[in-house]
């Protein structure tokens, strides 16, 4: 079923939403979180096909009250 969107809300929407998920600092992390990451080369993956970067997965494991530089 093709919906039309003339106003563009669902595009709206959907942007809304994925600012909302968008991790801020490590305080939004817990242990069990999910975190779906985009990384490329310099993050030290090796991408094949032509593939400029790649979405990946990340499950929190631990957690300590250092705080990040």
């Amino acid at each position: 079923m093709l919906i039309d969107d003339v106003k563009g809300a669902l595009a709206a929407l959907k942007t809304e939403m994925q600012e909302d998920r968008r991790i801020k600092s490590g305080a939004d992390l817990n242990v069990g979180d999910i975190v779906y990451q985009n990384m490329d080369r310099s993050d030290g993956l090796v991408l094949n096909k032509g593939y400029d970067d790649r979405l990946k997965y990340f499950v929190i494991v631990g957690k300590n009250s250092k705080a990040m530089p």
